[in-house]
């Protein structure tokens, strides 16, 4: 599912009460452990194998428990069997929400880094007639400061095309040339979803042209465009 942007306020009794909800699930399993890296480097793991070992195992010793040993705790095998049951339901359903907010976050770092970025831009700009307000954007930009791969520039034939596959969603595609350059989902030959975009100009990636097809428009002059790819 694609998202144009995220906007959206989180209030702070709707706050409280999630992380209040939350503790209250860990108080409702007192008996959940947390083992050290070393720790569950050493248990042995069930995994998809030995887990149908146990289920089977399991099944069959309940079908024939005359063949096993009355010392032998099936009680608490079959305790074991069903809280691991109901844990991974609830860990499903927890999964699915964790989820939700991992992509939720990576989404909104995307966009505050867009407008950091784009505010900065405006901030060194001001800065060029305030030396305080200067000396503080560099001091940022220093601090900061983050090494780029410069994005390669590609080129359109004149009255052709190219196509490019795999572009960085959330990153900007710009026309570096003196054409414009007619921009479309990757094989669509509809024009309602073409993008024009003049000398100069940029147009945000969203996730539909993620793989995209370029048309030069100039019959005579070569295009160029810039696109991170990954």
């Amino acid at each position: 599912m694609s998202y144009s942007n995220i906007s959206a306020t989180l209030s702070a009794a709707d706050k409280a009460a999630i992380l209040s909800d939350i503790s209250g699930i860990s108080n409702k399993l007192p008996f959940v452990i947390n083992l050290q890296p070393d720790e569950r480097h050493d248990l042995r793991k069930t995994g998809t194998k030995r887990e149908g070992l146990v289920t089977g195992t399991y099944s069959l010793t309940m079908n024939n428990q005359s063949a096993i040993p009355s010392t032998f705790p099936l009680t608490e095998w079959t305790k074991d069997e069903i809280l691991i049951m109901d844990l991974k339901d609830i860990r499903n359903a927890m999964a699915t929400v964790v989820e939700g907010l991992d992509d939720t976050i990576l989404a909104l770092g995307v966009e505050r880094l867009e407008q950091a970025e784009t505010c900065l831009g405006y901030l060194e700009k001001a800065g060029k007639t305030n030396v305080a307000l200067n000396n503080a954007v560099q001091a940022l930009k220093q601090i900061y400061a983050v090494t780029r791969v410069p994005v390669p520039v590609l080129t359109v034939p004149a009255g052709g095309s190219v196509r490019i596959e795999k572009v960085v969603v959330g990153r900007l595609f710009i026309n570096k040339g003196t054409t414009v350059l007619a921009v479309n989902k990757a094989g669509s030959t509809n024009p309602a979803t073409v993008i024009n975009v003049d000398p100069n100009t940029a147009f945000k990636i969203t996730p539909d042209y993620k793989d995209m097809d370029v048309h030069n428009l100039s019959s005579s002059q070569e295009g160029a465009f810039a696109a991170k790819t990954q």
